[in-house]
């Protein structure tokens, strides 16, 4: 593998851990609590967050519902969508508008 991929690779596990890790702080979870919802020991997830290991994506996503961060965050690279749902509006003349409503996170 080339050494500038190598490195975007390096570069990007830091990134993300330095996200968990941010995160992790913001909602006051512990390394243990994290450690343990995805399987790995505390010194493993703590290599995640120092960017010296990688995490699969099964793991990743696990991380972002527990930490209530967004996937799109980590990966903003990869678009999260919700469904599409109608809403119907009433005007003021009685009318019904229906708008459809595409969330994209």
């Amino acid at each position: 593998m080339e050494e500038s991929k190598v490195a975007q690779m390096q570069e990007r596990r830091v990134e993300i851990g330095q996200i968990l890790n941010k995160m992790r702080q913001e909602v006051k979870r512990s390394i243990s609590e994290c450690a343990e919802l995805i399987g790995i020991s505390r010194q493993r997830y703590r290599h995640i967050e120092l960017g010296e290991t990688d995490i699969s994506v099964v793991q990743l996503e696990a991380l972002c519902q527990f930490l209530n961060l967004p996937l799109g965050r980590v990966l903003p690279q990869v678009q999260v969508t919700l469904p599409i749902s109608p809403i119907l509006l009433q005007t003021e003349q009685g009318q019904m508008v229906r708008l459809i409503v595409q969330l994209v996170t």
